[in-house]
């Protein structure tokens, strides 16, 4: 049976990576490291890595992505994927 269903929505944490707030990251995400430019041989571009519980594997940061708290663990989003899915909340 094909039903319309809604993504639960919850409250969470998120920072943005710029490629220079290192502690501010690990503040949210201890498992969070940058990656020196000297060691970005896979990919120049990336700026830092992130284990990413929903894909089991770490996977690569780029100055502007956005790392959020979901249930299991972080997970990146891209700035377009985040704007599409987030906004903050007003106390």
């Amino acid at each position: 049976m094909i039903v319309t269903v809604r993504r639960r929505q919850f409250d969470t944490r998120a920072v943005r990576w710029t490629g220079s707030n290192e502690a501010e990251v690990r503040e949210l995400c201890p498992d969070f490291h940058a990656i020196d430019v000297e060691d970005r041989g896979d990919d120049p571009d990336a700026t830092g890595e992130l284990w990413d519980f929903s894909h089991g594997r770490r996977v690569f940061m780029y100055d502007g992505d956005h790392i959020v708290l979901v249930p299991g663990g972080a997970r990146r989003y891209t700035d377009d994927e985040y704007v599409a899915e987030f906004e903050p909340v007003t106390a």
